[in-house]
This record gives structure tokens, C-alpha cells and sequence, in this order.
């Protein structure tokens, strides 16, 4: 019954964000091991709700395109789109179509 328990927690705890699982450890009184926002490895205007890191995203995808400038200017968009709504709004979405406009730009020629 105990490792029954102990996998089902382990599901709750695989699908909860750094942050959630900081304020559980601060209620249980026990080291989380994750820093509240590691501004230099994962801050959070690249994690999302479930946890799933831009960067994440970003190896899994990049790689599809041939062209190495045309996936820099693509992974630089989607980093702007991804942290906007936590970083600098408006100016964020600009710099996205700026990147895409670039990379179409090369593609056409």
C-alpha cells in the first residue's frame, strides 16, 4: 500500500510547476532542491504552466530546419512569443515578428 502511495505522489509531484512544488515543501518543512527563480538556468518567463521549458521546446523543433540561420531566427521568435506575457508584452511580440520576417527573408533568397 506504502509504494502504491508513493507512485501516485510521485505523479502529483512530475506534473506540478517549480513553484507549486516550493510551496508544498515550505507547508511540509522539507528542501525542495529548486531554487524560486534561477534567473541564469530557468527563469520564469521560459517555463510554463506545467513546466515544460522553452528550451525544451526548442531542441525538439529546431533541428527540422536545414538552414542553421533560418532555425536561429525561428527559435529566437518563439523564446519571444513563449516569455511575453511574463517579460516586456508588446515589445516582445514585435521582436517575434521581426525574427520571422528575417528568417523569411533568407528563405526567399
Amino acid at each position: 500500500m506504502r509504494e502504491k502511495i508513493l507512485i501516485e505522489l510521485s505523479k502529483i509531484l512530475n506534473a506540478m510547476d517549480k513553484k507549486t512544488i516550493n510551496e508544498l515543501c515550505k507547508i511540509l518543512d522539507i528542501e525542495s532542491g529548486y531554487a524560486e527563480d534561477d534567473v541564469v538556468h530557468s527563469p520564469n518567463h521560459y517555463i510554463g504552466k506545467y513546466g515544460l521549458e522553452v528550451e525544451e521546446v526548442l531542441r525538439n523543433f529546431l533541428p527540422r530546419y536545414v538552414d542553421p540561420y533560418v532555425a536561429h531566427r525561428i527559435g529566437s521568435a518563439i523564446e519571444y512569443l513563449l516569455r511575453a506575457p511574463l517579460k516586456n508584452g508588446k515589445q516582445d511580440l514585435e521582436k517575434a515578428r521581426y525574427n520571422i520576417e528575417q528568417a523569411l527573408e533568407s528563405m526567399n533568397e
